[in-house]
Protein backbone atom coordinates (compact mmCIF):
# COMPACT_ATOMS: atom_id res chain seq x y z
CA UNK A 1 0.00 0.00 0.00
CA UNK A 2 3.19 2.65 0.90
CA UNK A 3 4.38 1.43 -2.77
CA UNK A 4 1.10 2.24 -4.66
CA UNK A 5 0.82 5.57 -2.13
CA UNK A 6 4.78 6.76 -3.54
CA UNK A 7 4.37 6.42 -6.98
CA UNK A 8 1.16 9.19 -6.81
CA UNK A 9 2.78 12.55 -8.28
CA UNK A 10 2.48 15.21 -6.11
CA UNK A 11 3.26 18.05 -8.17
CA UNK A 12 0.30 20.37 -10.36
CA UNK A 13 -0.78 19.13 -13.40
CA UNK A 14 -1.88 22.10 -14.75
CA UNK A 15 -5.49 22.22 -17.26
CA UNK A 16 -5.14 24.31 -20.60
CA UNK A 17 -6.71 26.90 -18.75
CA UNK A 18 -5.00 26.82 -15.88
CA UNK A 19 -1.14 26.78 -17.41
CA UNK A 20 -2.63 29.98 -19.44
CA UNK A 21 -4.02 31.64 -16.21
CA UNK A 22 -0.34 30.55 -14.66
CA UNK A 23 1.59 31.69 -17.32
CA UNK A 24 -0.37 35.37 -17.06
CA UNK A 25 -0.16 36.11 -13.49
CA UNK A 26 3.16 34.54 -12.05
CA UNK A 27 6.31 36.88 -12.55
CA UNK A 28 8.83 34.83 -10.97
CA UNK A 29 7.88 31.72 -12.88
CA UNK A 30 10.47 29.54 -14.49
CA UNK A 31 9.37 27.97 -17.40
CA UNK A 32 11.14 24.44 -18.69
CA UNK A 33 11.17 23.00 -21.91
CA UNK A 34 12.06 19.31 -22.31
CA UNK A 35 12.07 18.83 -25.83
CA UNK A 36 15.08 18.65 -27.82
CA UNK A 37 17.16 21.73 -28.82
CA UNK A 38 15.73 21.57 -32.79
CA UNK A 39 12.64 21.78 -31.36
CA UNK A 40 12.89 24.64 -28.79
CA UNK A 41 14.84 26.92 -31.83
CA UNK A 42 11.88 26.15 -34.25
CA UNK A 43 9.42 27.76 -31.73
CA UNK A 44 9.12 27.88 -27.70
CA UNK A 45 6.96 29.55 -25.12
CA UNK A 46 7.98 32.98 -24.79
CA UNK A 47 10.50 33.35 -21.68
CA UNK A 48 10.86 29.56 -21.06
CA UNK A 49 14.33 27.97 -20.96
CA UNK A 50 15.92 24.58 -22.24
CA UNK A 51 16.04 21.90 -19.92
CA UNK A 52 19.28 20.71 -20.83
CA UNK A 53 20.70 24.47 -20.31
CA UNK A 54 19.01 24.96 -17.32
CA UNK A 55 20.27 24.61 -13.71
CA UNK A 56 17.73 24.03 -11.44
CA UNK A 57 19.99 23.30 -8.16
CA UNK A 58 19.13 26.64 -6.81
CA UNK A 59 15.01 26.62 -7.29
CA UNK A 60 13.86 24.82 -4.07
CA UNK A 61 10.98 26.60 -3.42
CA UNK A 62 10.23 28.83 -6.45
CA UNK A 63 7.64 28.15 -8.77
CA UNK A 64 8.57 25.84 -11.52
CA UNK A 65 6.63 24.69 -14.88
CA UNK A 66 7.27 21.93 -17.26
CA UNK A 67 5.96 21.49 -20.88
CA UNK A 68 6.91 19.20 -23.62
CA UNK A 69 5.79 17.50 -27.17
CA UNK A 70 3.54 14.81 -25.60
CA UNK A 71 3.03 15.38 -21.85
CA UNK A 72 4.87 12.69 -20.59
CA UNK A 73 8.23 13.99 -20.76
CA UNK A 74 6.89 17.32 -18.48
CA UNK A 75 5.36 14.98 -15.71
CA UNK A 76 8.58 13.00 -15.72
CA UNK A 77 10.65 16.11 -15.06
CA UNK A 78 8.03 17.77 -12.41
CA UNK A 79 8.55 14.38 -10.73
CA UNK A 80 11.70 14.65 -10.05
CA UNK A 81 12.32 18.09 -9.11
CA UNK A 82 9.50 17.99 -6.99
CA UNK A 83 11.22 14.82 -5.21
CA UNK A 84 14.39 16.39 -5.34
CA UNK A 85 12.88 19.81 -3.93
CA UNK A 86 10.56 17.93 -1.49
CA UNK A 87 7.89 21.22 -2.74
CA UNK A 88 4.73 20.26 -4.73
CA UNK A 89 3.14 23.27 -4.00
CA UNK A 90 4.88 25.41 -6.79
CA UNK A 91 6.19 22.74 -9.21
CA UNK A 92 3.53 22.20 -12.29
CA UNK A 93 3.03 20.36 -15.49
CA UNK A 94 1.77 21.92 -18.16
CA UNK A 95 1.29 19.36 -20.67
CA UNK A 96 2.02 19.76 -24.49
CA UNK A 97 3.66 22.44 -26.57
CA UNK A 98 0.63 21.60 -28.89
CA UNK A 99 -2.12 22.17 -26.17
CA UNK A 100 -0.49 25.20 -25.14
CA UNK A 101 0.01 26.72 -28.77
CA UNK A 102 -4.38 26.23 -28.61
CA UNK A 103 -4.48 28.79 -25.87
CA UNK A 104 -3.31 31.49 -27.76
CA UNK A 105 0.43 31.89 -25.79
CA UNK A 106 3.22 34.04 -27.47
CA UNK A 107 5.70 31.56 -29.33
CA UNK A 108 9.30 32.78 -30.29
CA UNK A 109 12.18 30.82 -31.97
CA UNK A 110 15.77 30.94 -31.74
CA UNK A 111 18.16 30.56 -28.87
CA UNK A 112 18.33 33.11 -26.44
CA UNK A 113 21.80 33.54 -25.01
CA UNK A 114 21.09 32.77 -21.69
CA UNK A 115 19.08 30.53 -20.04
CA UNK A 116 19.15 31.68 -16.88
CA UNK A 117 15.84 30.40 -14.22
CA UNK A 118 14.08 32.74 -11.76
CA UNK A 119 15.15 31.26 -8.41
CA UNK A 120 17.15 33.20 -5.68
CA UNK A 121 20.08 31.25 -5.85
CA UNK A 122 20.61 31.40 -9.28
CA UNK A 123 22.80 34.43 -9.42
CA UNK A 124 24.86 33.81 -6.52
CA UNK A 125 25.64 30.34 -8.52
CA UNK A 126 26.32 32.63 -11.44
CA UNK A 127 28.67 34.85 -9.58
CA UNK A 128 30.23 31.65 -8.22
CA UNK A 129 30.88 30.58 -11.76
CA UNK A 130 31.90 33.17 -12.62
CA UNK A 131 34.53 33.71 -9.58
CA UNK A 132 35.86 30.47 -10.21
CA UNK A 133 36.15 31.38 -14.10
CA UNK A 134 38.38 34.29 -13.04
CA UNK A 135 40.40 32.64 -10.25
CA UNK A 136 41.12 29.58 -13.60
CA UNK A 137 42.51 32.71 -15.72
CA UNK A 138 44.21 34.14 -12.98
CA UNK A 139 46.22 30.59 -12.48
CA UNK A 140 46.60 30.24 -16.56
CA UNK A 141 48.49 33.32 -16.36
CA UNK A 142 50.61 33.50 -13.47
CA UNK A 143 51.15 29.70 -14.60
CA UNK A 144 52.65 31.21 -18.07
CA UNK A 145 54.29 34.36 -16.57
CA UNK A 146 56.50 31.58 -14.05
CA UNK A 147 57.33 29.80 -17.24
CA UNK A 148 58.17 32.61 -19.36
CA UNK A 149 60.84 33.68 -16.57
CA UNK A 150 62.41 29.99 -16.40
CA UNK A 151 62.29 29.88 -19.68
CA UNK A 152 64.59 33.84 -19.82
CA UNK A 153 67.09 32.09 -17.00
CA UNK A 154 67.68 29.66 -18.45
CA UNK A 155 68.54 31.50 -21.83
CA UNK A 156 70.64 33.38 -19.91
CA UNK A 157 72.91 30.90 -18.24
CA UNK A 158 73.17 29.22 -21.47
CA UNK A 159 74.75 32.22 -23.46
CA UNK A 160 76.94 33.38 -19.45
CA UNK A 161 78.13 29.47 -19.82
CA UNK A 162 79.05 30.16 -23.77
CA UNK A 163 80.75 33.53 -23.11
CA UNK A 164 82.87 32.23 -20.65
CA UNK A 165 86.36 31.40 -21.95
CA UNK A 166 87.06 27.69 -22.46
CA UNK A 167 89.89 26.22 -19.48
CA UNK A 168 93.32 25.48 -21.00
CA UNK A 169 94.16 21.53 -22.45
CA UNK A 170 96.72 20.05 -20.82
CA UNK A 171 99.00 20.56 -23.14
CA UNK A 172 98.25 24.56 -23.38
CA UNK A 173 98.89 24.34 -19.56
CA UNK A 174 102.52 22.64 -20.38
CA UNK A 175 103.61 25.07 -22.92
CA UNK A 176 102.48 27.79 -20.53
CA UNK A 177 104.30 26.10 -18.13
CA UNK A 178 107.36 26.06 -20.52
CA UNK A 179 107.33 29.62 -21.42
CA UNK A 180 107.88 30.69 -18.09
CA UNK A 181 110.72 28.56 -16.69
CA UNK A 182 112.24 29.90 -19.71
CA UNK A 183 111.93 34.02 -18.94
CA UNK A 184 113.40 32.58 -15.20
CA UNK A 185 116.34 31.00 -16.43
CA UNK A 186 119.57 33.27 -16.32
CA UNK A 187 121.43 33.79 -19.45
CA UNK A 188 125.35 33.24 -18.72
CA UNK A 189 127.27 35.64 -21.17
CA UNK A 190 130.49 34.20 -22.69
CA UNK A 191 133.64 36.70 -22.00
CA UNK A 192 134.88 38.45 -25.41
CA UNK A 193 138.79 37.75 -26.72
CA UNK A 194 140.05 41.22 -24.98
CA UNK A 195 138.54 40.19 -21.54
CA UNK A 196 140.10 36.69 -21.55
CA UNK A 197 143.22 36.80 -19.40
CA UNK A 198 146.50 35.96 -20.65
CA UNK A 199 148.00 33.00 -21.06
CA UNK A 200 150.57 32.23 -18.07
CA UNK A 201 154.38 32.62 -19.44
CA UNK A 202 157.41 29.73 -19.03
CA UNK A 203 159.19 29.87 -16.21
Amino acid sequence: MLALVTLVPTYQEKSLTEARDLLASSRNLTIIDIRSETAYRQGHIEGAVLYSRADLSACTTEEVAFYCATGGAARWAATRHEQRTGNSDTTYSLGSMDSLMTANLTVVSGMPESHEVNCAGASAAADDNDSSGTDALLCIVVSLVALLLTCSLAAFCIRARASRPAAPTPKQRALEKAAEIEKTVDVVEVPSAEEAPAPASEA
